[in-house]
């Protein structure tokens, strides 16, 4: 019988995507590797949703995770992978209590971690100083980054020009600010012979975009390392898109 892990995350709307994205690097790596896989979400958006049920098992929660027992299905001893802002101590503890044994995926350090694992991949993350039980296992820093496997290869060998021409401009799954709208515009009034390509994640607008921009919607993962590699320079958000294209060596404007 196939073990079952439970991935706690939601993605969509102005929450962004960047929690399901990089969850599901490492839901996929698990289910490459026998596991059965099942997304308990609440507050994703239908395009979120659709997305998730292409390669998981998808569970609607009622209510939040340590708020009474545990969802039906999720039995004593069980791994549920928590990758949420909001489910703190208490409801981290109520969790380990019910009998499940706890991954958190996190990027904050704002409370104390009743769990058996925490990992936080990004750059510099070994240097914070964690509040959490003295089981708990800490996978701090860079070689803990959850990629998509599609940034797993090494990045080929370029040179970068002292000016960019080629520009990618990319703020995620939702973008619920407008950014990707507003920025190529910005980039577009310079008055520079600038080749502009603007991803839009499947929770953005439908917001038109600045003339003679190259609009890429809904990109896979395969597609977007492409873009990345060909682009001289990137203007994105924090998150995850920061950790992929410093594995690939791009010049970055973070926002």
């Amino acid at each position: 019988m196939k073990s079952t892990v439970f991935v706690r995350a939601d993605g969509g709307g102005r929450m962004g995507w960047g929690h399901l994205v990089r969850s599901s690097a490492l839901a996929g790596k698990l289910r490459g590797a026998g596991w059965r896989v099942v997304y308990l979400v609440r507050d994703s958006d239908a395009a979120a949703v659709r997305q998730l049920k292409r390669r998981f098992e998808v569970i609607r929660l009622r209510r939040e995770l340590g708020e009474g027992s545990l969802p039906s299905g999720v039995a004593p001893g069980a791994w549920v992978i928590l990758d949420r802002y909001g489910i703190g101590a208490d409801r981290q503890a109520a969790i380990k209590a019910a009998g499940a044994r706890l991954l958190c995926i996190d990027d904050l350090n704002e409370s104390r971690f009743h769990a058996d694992v925490v990992v936080n991949g990004h750059l510099g993350a070994e240097r914070m100083k964690y509040s959490a039980d003295p089981s708990t296992r800490l996978l701090l820093g860079g070689r803990y980054a959850l990629l998509r496997p599609e940034f797993h290869l090494a990045p080929r060998a370029r040179k970068f020009p002292a000016s960019a021409r080629r520009v990618l401009v990319t703020f995620g799954g939702s973008d619920p600010e407008g950014l990707t709208a507003r920025i190529c515009r910005i980039l577009k009034s310079l008055s520079l012979d600038l080749r502009i390509s603007a991803v839009m994640g499947p929770s953005a607008s439908s917001k038109r975009l600045a003339p003679a921009v190259k609009e890429v919607r809904n990109a896979s993962a395969r597609t977007m390392r492409r873009l990345m590699e060909s682009a001289d320079a990137v203007v994105c958000a924090p998150g995850v898109t920061c950790l992929e294209l410093a594995r690939l060596g791009v010049p970055t404007a973070v926002l």
